[in-house]
């Protein structure tokens, strides 16, 4: 009896540790983060907002325009990874906090003293500019409040800006940071520019401006039939900001029954992609304009969707009222409200299929003809498609172009393609045809193919790139030889583009920082040497074309 009732306390100690586990978790996650630039934060982007090919993973922070605005941390916590590349993220801080969340700190243009040493001897050590290193220590512990960087541009940066994020530890999933009562003062209501109405069983749409009275209407009459559904083209705004930035929630009433809710709470890194199926892709890819599709297709597992009634399509045999409310964050709501009714004057009717040949999203793909292979695996479309696939000659550059279906068609995962050549030269590479202008996008050598893999359809060819890369001093007659003063050159491919590069002063490895948007290196000198010393730069391009740059300095 003893021993069961020490049992049973035990299974209650364990219940309830824990329970007080996940209740502290949720505390941490209410209680409130510092301002990481120690001000008043305005916001240029939100979380969940609608990228290129992913939704933004945390929220943008302006730095007043410029570099150099202090970065301090958000909580107590340790350096767990820095990265450093020259796309993406640039230079980035990753501090794990106790509460099973970690922050993150991307585009930086350094980190602080001590960071800056201890990454700078590891590129060293692995003569590597971009980096990324994991702390299995507390080496760099730090507390709420305390600097841990300087605001920069770097990577993928459109402008000087700190982009902040919360994650779940364990999962690295992003959280909305504004979970973590980070203030913002957001007292605007979200706007509602367009609607767009989509004729499932016709295949086909029309786009609708909305008015605004009090709230939100469509002035027109909306005559339907059969299966329908909807997307919206909205945007939100903050105090003290003109930025156009992204909404929290949509949610979708049928006669005041909610048919579908979008909600950026939470993302996953490993769906981020299914915006491409999430947003209208041929909107964005031909009209430059974004709606959120307020249905889901089959092929898509996001798990920002909520309150789902058959997928959020609306069977239109009968009239009906429509509302549709867009939040942000601070649950400042604008309301678009209409009518549907169904009219016997639509007629449905099935469109012919134009192209012969069938492609279908739960299953692979294949094209096999006698020069060109296009191998896809299954799920990589988000719905079945009748694909176009023709071969068409170009007369003025003497190249067969291979035209695989339409570039506003989405894809989730990339495919490979192959194309066959007439002899073998390793200067061949395939390119994708954007506007005439050939771009890189593999030279994988396969037998006579030549094979690359695309993340998007369109036009592709064989090219042939001889003309190695061109490097350029860029501070020759200013040049000084002394500790903080920098050598700068601008490398440049206009063919296949730079794979990589490295520099040399006196035949030894030296960091050179890579500035990919304005296609600069340059190397801050830190060590004394004596003068004149000899300079070395070799740049590389994807085919393996090599241009060497040497010079005695001064």
């Amino acid at each position: 009896m003893l021993i069961i009732i020490k049992l049973v306390l035990k299974l209650q100690l364990k219940i309830f540790l824990s329970f007080s586990f996940i209740l502290l978790n949720l505390l941490a996650l209410s209680q409130n983060c510092k301002s990481p630039i120690g001000s008043n934060i305005y916001l240029s982007g939100t979380f969940g907002e609608l990228r290129n090919n992913h939704f933004h993973t945390g929220i943008d922070i302006k730095t007043k325009g410029k570099i150099g605005e202090k970065i301090f941390n958000v909580k107590d916590g340790f350096v767990s990874r820095i990265k450093i590349s020259s796309s993406g993220y640039g230079k980035a801080l990753y501090i794990e906090h106790n509460d099973g969340t970690t922050s993150v700190y991307a585009h930086l243009e350094k980190f602080n003293e001590e960071i800056e040493k201890y990454i700078k001897t590891l590129q060293y050590k692995k003569k590597t500019f971009q980096i990324d290193h994991y702390l299995n220590n507390k080496d760099f512990f730090y507390n709420s409040g305390d600097l841990i960087a300087i605001s920069g541009n770097t990577g993928s940066s459109a402008g000087p800006h700190l982009h902040f994020e919360i994650r779940d530890t364990e999962t690295q999933k992003p959280i909305n940071p504004l979970s973590c009562n980070i203030e913002i003062k957001d007292e605007i209501a979200p706007v509602i520019k367009k609607l767009k109405v989509y004729f499932l069983d016709l295949d086909s749409s029309i786009v609708l401006n909305c008015k605004k009275n009090n709230n939100y209407y469509i002035k027109e009459k909306i005559q339907t039939n059969g299966q329908i559904a909807f997307g919206i083209n909205c945007y939100d705004q903050h105090n003290g900001s003109r930025n156009i930035n992204g909404v929290y929630s949509i949610d979708l009433y049928c006669d005041n029954v909610k048919v579908y809710r979008f909600e950026a709470n939470k993302l996953d890194f490993s769906k981020n992609r299914y915006i491409n199926n999430h947003i209208d892709y041929y909107e964005k890819h031909v009209n430059r304009i974004k709606f959120h599709k307020c249905y889901v297709d089959i092929n898509n597992t996001l798990e920002n969707y909520v309150d789902l009634i058959n997928r959020g399509v609306i069977n239109s045999e009968n009239k009906h009222e429509i509302r549709i409310e867009i939040s942000d964050y601070n649950l400042n709501t604008s309301v678009l409200e209409f009518e549907i009714e169904n009219s016997s004057n639509i007629k449905l009717i099935k469109k012919e299929n134009e192209f012969k040949r069938k492609f279908y999203y739960d299953r692979a793909n294949v094209i096999n003809e006698n020069d060109f292979q296009l191998h896809m695996k299954k799920k990589s479309l988000y719905r079945d498609i009748d694909f176009d696939y023709r071969v068409i000659e170009s007369e003025n550059q003497n190249r067969k172009i291979y035209k695989c279906h339409y570039a506003y068609e989405p894809l989730h995962k990339e495919f490979v393609i192959s194309i066959k050549a007439n002899k073998r030269n390793k200067n061949l590479y395939v390119a994708k045809i954007d506007n005439g202008k050939l771009i890189y996008i593999g030279n994988k050598l396969r037998g006579n193919y030549v094979s690359a893999k695309s993340k998007s359809f369109g036009e592709f060819c064989l090219a042939v790139d001889s003309i190695n890369p061109k490097i350029i001093l860029q501070n020759r007659k200013n040049l000084e030889i002394k500790k903080k003063s920098k050598i700068s050159f601008k490398i440049k491919d206009n063919e296949s583009g730079i794979k990589n590069y490295e520099g040399k002063i006196n035949d030894k490895w030296v960091l050179f920082e890579y500035d990919l948007k304005k296609n600069k290196i340059f190397h801050e000198i830190d060590s004394v040497y004596s003068v004149p010393i000899k300079l070395d730069l070799t740049v590389t391009d994807n085919v393996g074309n090599e241009e060497k740059f040497s010079m005695i300095l001064p």
